[in-house]
């Protein structure tokens, strides 16, 4: 599991500098837009559109770098615990309080649990047995 994580996070700083690059990108654009509308080369509304747009993608790509990270101060002991918790759900679940399977509930299914009619599925369900069979754990 602790091989999965490092492979995570390799995987995350690789991901981040591509997005780095791409924001960094996006800077130089702007900066020249603005230098061409000063200029007067290009006019306010051609100015406004291209700066919006353009702001608009580096915020969009900035919020998915936030999102990206992982951040744990001490990776084993967290790995330790989630894989206890997931090997243990159906006795967490069978002999937990209401406030413990709310609790459970929003771990496993952080989204919430959506009831497809036409595929007669549940979409989060199916994210659940990927991570499980992943950490080699069967659910029960």
């Amino acid at each position: 599991m602790m091989d999965l994580y490092h492979t995570r996070i390799v995987q995350n700083e690789n991901d981040s500098r591509g997005i780095k690059t791409k924001i960094g990108v996006i800077e130089k654009h702007i900066e020249n837009v603005e230098e061409r509308f000063a200029f007067g080369e290009i006019d306010r509304d051609v100015y406004e559109r291209i700066a919006a747009r353009m702001k608009a993608e580096r915020a969009e790509l900035e919020a998915i770098l936030g999102e990206s990270q992982i951040q744990l101060s001490n990776p084993e002991k967290t790995i330790s615990q989630a894989l206890e918790i997931a090997s243990n759900l159906v006795n967490l679940w069978d002999s937990g309080t209401v406030e413990l399977k709310t609790d459970l509930q929003k771990l496993v299914f952080p989204k919430g649990v959506q009831y497809d009619r036409k595929n007669n599925d549940y979409n989060e369900v199916d994210l659940l047995r990927r991570s499980l069979h992943c950490l080699d754990i069967s659910p029960r």
